[in-house]
């Protein structure tokens, strides 16, 4: 099987997944875009608090949550979710401890509002944004909109991992600087960070270009009845940090 499917949309197809999983390639593990070695620099430049509550979203059968869990010495568990049954049974056999696995839709979880400090996605929102169809828009939308939710109300952070192209950003800041389709924009600051990933193999996007991962922060922060506040709400929805 070629890892990289023949187009962007096949990344949304469950079938596509199915195989992708079984193939003798990957069964091990596959790491998109980059290991856990290759971003221990930004994740604890990122995140600094030991007892910091951590979600995994779209985590297939990657060693990033168990190692964090190891090296990164936090308290509280790590949930790592993803909608393949399959790998997610896989990676539950392996009993690493601290960290759990389940079987869960990003763009459906079942946890309540604020449950997490981090939600942490490796390569899943550039898979939903397959391209610049109405029906990728909507399901993008909808993905967003559920990890903010997820997302501790007072600085909760979203970190992606992305290979960042102009569909990607353009529906990244969409959502998060101007609010289209973003539920929680009027009621939240987000505070909008982009890195290049240095150091990290050159990728292959599904076009066949050649392409560096970048490490994407979003911040949420949400913000009191307070006009003056109202201003730096719209001032910050303008601003993106390189």
């Amino acid at each position: 099987m070629d890892l990289l499917p023949k187009n962007h949309k096949q990344f949304q197809e469950e079938g596509y997944w199915n195989k992708f999983f079984q193939d003798k390639q990957t069964k091990q593990g596959f790491e998109w875009y980059a290991s856990y070695e290759e971003l221990e620099y930004y994740l604890k430049q990122s995140i600094k608090d030991k007892e910091q509550r951590i979600l995994v979203v779209g985590c297939g059968n990657s060693a990033l949550s168990e190692k964090m869990k190891a090296k990164m010495n936090f308290t509280q568990e790590i949930v790592s979710i993803d909608f393949e049954e399959a790998v997610i049974k896989k990676m539950r056999h392996r009993e690493q401890k601290g960290v759990r696995y389940e079987v869960m839709d990003a763009l459906d979880m079942k946890f309540e509002n604020c449950e997490f400090d981090y939600a942490i996605d490796k390569g899943t929102l550039d898979a939903l944004c397959a391209d610049r169809t109405p029906e990728t828009a909507s399901r993008v939308v909808k993905y967003l909109n559920e990890v903010v939710r997820v997302l501790n109300s007072k600085g909760g952070t979203y970190i992606c991992v992305s290979l960042l192209q102009d569909f990607v950003l353009d529906a990244l800041v969409s959502f998060f600087s101007k609010g289209l389709g973003n539920d929680h924009a009027e009621q939240n600051i987000f505070e909008f960070r982009i890195q290049k990933i240095e150091k990290v193999v050159q990728k292959t996007a599904p076009d066949g270009s050649q392409m560096l991962p970048f490490f994407v922060t979003v911040k949420r922060t949400v913000i009191p009845e307070d006009a003056k506040l109202q201003d730096l709400r719209v001032k910050m929805a303008e601003t993106i940090y390189f």
